[in-house]
């Protein structure tokens, strides 16, 4: 659409953990394209660690 050559994209998101039931993840992706040379590289990680928070409140 704008007619670059390079594209670099993320995207992050918590949902239901794929192995482990019960359990919320964070998952992070990040994709590297390069329109020239035809090279595509896609990453992913899956971890525990979240930003949820959870307490009493009196």
């Amino acid at each position: 659409m704008t007619g670059e050559s390079l594209v670099i994209s993320s995207e992050g998101s918590f949902f239901p953990h794929p192995n482990l039931p019960y359990l919320s993840c964070n998952r992070e992706l990040i994709l590297f394209y390069d329109k020239d040379n035809q090279i595509e590289i896609v990453a992913e990680e899956i971890s525990l660690e979240t930003n949820y928070h959870y307490g009493d409140v009196l």
